[in-house]
């Protein structure tokens, strides 16, 4: 079953969406990860409620996820979603869709479940892959994607090596001297970073030294 779930900001709903599971946690773990990244000296780049999220974080303020109604079907959770966020005082939300379907309406969300529309779709898909074209465009995408893959895999091979955090703690060391209340702002991100059970148990792994087995003999 779905659900539809608010987020508040200093008591102020900034964010309305429709979930299942642990939709609703997802929101604050990807900022936790965005300010992980930037911590360790990443230069990470966020949507447009995850930036404004983060920066209200920054600035101290308290937020909290909570879900409005529980036991939903998909399409009342996505009415309800889309309903709210319809009535809501303008510049209210942080929400960058107006929710629901995404604009499109039940009617044509059904219409493209029917197995007709999907038996088009495939026949339209099966006609323009028997285009030479189609195909060499499609190779050459997936070859970009692997080189892009494997270049960013090798940046980040590169990153980690002694010398490069050396030169990154310096510029930040830099960083910090040109700008002391940066400095007091890494302190308040990782004091917050450590408050979360997850990644202080992260922390503690990566620090603490693998045990050797010890044999244990025998009394003679």
């Amino acid at each position: 079953m779905a659900y539809v779930y608010i987020i508040e900001v200093d008591g102020v709903v900034r964010y309305i969406g429709k979930g299942k599971g642990w939709r609703i946690d997802d929101h604050m773990r990807a900022v936790r990860r965005i300010q992980r990244r930037r911590a360790d000296g990443e230069t990470v780049r966020s949507g447009v409620f995850h930036h404004r999220l983060i920066r209200a974080i920054e600035d101290g303020a308290t937020v909290t996820a909570r879900k409005l109604s529980d036991g939903l079907t998909d399409t009342a959770a996505f009415d309800l979603e889309r309903n709210l966020i319809a009535v809501a005082a303008p510049g209210q939300l942080w929400n960058v869709r107006p929710g629901g379907l995404g604009g499109m309406s039940e009617a044509e969300l059904e219409r493209r479940r029917s197995p007709e529309f999907r038996e088009q779709m495939s026949a339209t898909i099966r006609v323009s892959l028997g285009r030479p074209e189609v195909r060499k465009r499609i190779s050459d995408g997936v070859k970009r994607a692997m080189q892009t893959s494997e270049a960013m895999a090798a940046g980040l091979k590169a990153g980690r090596t002694p010398e490069a955090r050396k030169r990154q703690g310096k510029a930040l060391t830099k960083s910090f001297a040109n700008d002391p209340s940066k400095g007091a702002r890494r302190a308040e991100i990782m004091r917050r970073l450590w408050t979360d059970p997850e990644y202080r148990a992260k922390c503690t792994r990566k620090a603490k030294p693998a045990m050797p087995r010890q044999k244990h003999e025998g009394k003679q």
